[in-house]
């Protein structure tokens, strides 16, 4: 799958740029493409070898969200079975290797005891790139929404299993509200127009969001840091 994606912006090199530092994000947007970072949701690919974090550093890969729904070598995800465990030591070694290479720590999916051990032996802001803030679905309580704001970190609300534009407005608002207005980002997590909002079916709708976080009240200013610009800020400070 990396393989593909690599082709992809080598055929495309007029549109897409792979992200490697936060400085190609900037480049991209004065180039007028698409920056292009690659991730991977679940550490499954890492097994249990600590030196593929590195592998995958080098191939590119500048996120690891450190579960999916699941249980595997790092930590448990918020949907596995029996008693929810925090990272393993695999696992904490995972997040020690991340922040030495500059790769950002991503708890989305992660279950809860796990997020406290990510906070615990994270030294860098962290992100949670597409998350709840209320409901039973992977979601973040207030505590935990603190505790990435005192990280630095970025929480985003999702876009996807939301009835309108309206609900996605009101979980931003509950981060800025709790979390700090620097610490609010948006996660659309698109895979299918049937689990998308009304009004905001994949990315061409992004300005319909932007349009009603300022019908809601926020300032310009706050808006450009929720559309992208706290994400930036953390991208800077990790990509090395």
């Amino acid at each position: 799958m990396i393989a593909t994606c690599h082709e992809e912006v080598q055929a495309n090199t007029n549109e897409v740029l792979l992200v490697r530092r936060a400085e190609d994000i900037r480049r991209a947007k004065r180039e007028k493409k698409i920056a292009f970072i690659l991730g991977l949701e679940g550490a499954e690919p890492l097994g249990t070898d600590i030196a593929l974090v590195r592998v995958f550093y080098e191939l590119g890969v500048r996120l690891i969200g450190l579960t999916w729904n699941w249980r595997n070598a790092a930590a448990d995800g918020w949907d596995a079975s029996g008693p929810l465990g925090g990272l393993t030591p695999f696992g904490r070694h995972v997040v020690r290797e991340m922040c030495r290479l500059g790769m950002i720590v991503d708890t989305a999916h992660l279950a809860k005891p796990g997020f406290w051990d990510v906070i615990e032996a994270a030294e860098q802001p962290i992100i949670g790139s597409h998350c709840r803030t209320w409901g039973d679905w992977h979601s973040l309580d207030d505590e935990q929404l603190r505790a990435v704001a005192a990280r630095g970190g970025v929480v985003c609300a999702i876009g996807v299993r939301r009835p309108d534009l309206a609900d996605i407005v009101n979980q931003i608002q509950h981060i800025a509200d709790v979390a700090g207005i620097n610490h609010a980002g948006f996660g659309a997590d698109f895979y299918g127009l049937d689990l998308a909002p009304v009004g905001m079916e994949d990315a061409t709708k992004y300005p319909a969001l932007t349009a009603a976080l300022l019908q809601r009240g926020f300032y310009p200013g706050d808006v450009a840091k929720i559309m992208g610009g706290n994400l930036l800020r953390v991208f800077d400070e990790v990509l090395r």
